[in-house]
C-alpha cells in the first residue's frame, strides 16, 4: 500500500473542516499503521516519509476523549500540528 503526502493533507483539511470524523480519520491512521506493521506501507514522495509518519501517528488518536463527552484535541490543535509539521 501507498501513502502519499496528498492523503495525509486531505486527511487534515477534511478533520478540519469537519467533513470526516474524527473516528474515521483515526481508523484509517490506524489502518495505515497496521500495513506499516506488516512492512507493507510505502510511502511517497520517499523524501517526506518522517513527516508522513509523523502525520499518520498523530492522525491515529485525534479521537481520543479526555472525558465520556469531550474530545482531548480541539481543532485549534490540528491546524497548529499541521503547520509545525508543513503538511
Amino acid at each position: 500500500m501507498v501513502v502519499h503526502l496528498s492523503d495525509v493533507k486531505r486527511a487534515f483539511d477534511e478533520l478540519i473542516a469537519g467533513a470526516r470524523s474524527r473516528e474515521e480519520i483515526s481508523d484509517w491512521a490506524r489502518s495505515l499503521r497496521v500495513e506499516n506493521d506488516k512492512g507493507q506501507l510505502l510511502f511517497e514522495p520517499p523524501a517526506m516519509r518522517d513527516r508522513i509518519w509523523r502525520s499518520i501517528t498523530y492522525l491515529e488518536g485525534v479521537d481520543i476523549k479526555d472525558s465520556p463527552t469531550t474530545y482531548l484535541h480541539v481543532p485549534e490543535d490540528f491546524v497548529a500540528f499541521r503547520s509545525r509539521l508543513g503538511v
